[in-house]
């Protein structure tokens, strides 16, 4: 048998065909995009907006309640220009929004001053309220000797305040006396809250504590009785008691 070998000529394979790229016309890219926007449009949806038109993370901006933008360097120094302009808190009328407060006035006090306050006001009822903000029935009773003022004041009662706080403590006496619309004659013990304003001002007791004069500035009364509690009704019986009285 034989065997019949072929040759074969390696030059004569052919090549495979060039592979062929497929390049869409112009227009017809142009004309996808176009439906492809027309669509996400459709759909809802819309590309981000660019960095520079985004909304800002910020809650506040562009609304009413904007917080500033300033630097705190800035805003600080601008907090600050504003406490400057603002008056003292220790002055009358500085920390309260009472058309009144301008009237509210605290002067620090020993015996004598109270005692000359007390003389000026001959021919009238005279109430003096010694209390203090950090006495808890002083604060609840305070609205109540302010309304005596305000009720009985055209009758001859005269009410004066003596506060037994610090005198440091001044500008929280005087916000406390403003928010009351306190338009009385109004003390705070040059002695502070120690028992030196206590024998000073000859209390018989804890705070607080009421001493009235009759029209002649005769001293008739200290309110309450020692180890009792000040009751406002009795306060005011004795009060009209005295307000029936003549100075004569």
């Amino acid at each position: 048998m034989m065997t019949a070998l072929l040759e074969v000529d390696p030059h004569s394979r052919r090549s495979p065909p060039p592979r062929r790229r497929l390049v869409a016309p112009r227009g017809a890219v142009v004309s996808f995009c176009a439906l492809l926007a027309c669509t996400l449009a459709l759909a809802g949806c819309s590309p981000e907006p660019a960095r520079n038109e985004r909304p800002s993370d910020d809650p506040g901006e562009g609304s009413a309640g904007a917080v500033s933008q300033q630097p705190a360097s800035q805003q600080q120094a601008a907090d600050g220009q504003e406490r400057d302009a603002a008056p003292p808190s220790d002055q009358p009328g500085s920390d309260s929004g009472d058309s009144n407060a301008g009237d509210v006035e605290l002067t620090v006090a020993g015996a004598d001053e109270l005692r000359q306050a007390i003389q000026q006001r001959e021919g009238q009822v005279v109430l003096i309220d010694f209390w203090a903000t950090w006495c808890g029935s002083c604060i609840e009773l305070f609205p109540h000797t302010v309304e005596l003022h305000e009720k009985l004041g055209p009758r001859g009662l005269a009410v004066v305040t003596v506060s037994l706080d610090d005198p440091d403590d001044s500008p929280r006496v005087l916000r406390f006396l403003q928010q009351h619309d306190a338009t009385t004659a109004n003390f705070i013990s040059r002695h502070g809250a120690g028992t030196k304003s206590m024998d000073v001002f000859e209390l018989n007791g804890p705070l607080p504590r009421m001493k009235l004069y009759d029209r002649r500035g005769e001293l008739v009364a200290q309110l309450p009785t020692p180890g009792e509690p000040l009751e406002p009704a009795a306060l005011d019986a004795a009060i009209e008691r005295l307000l029936s009285q003549s100075a004569d």
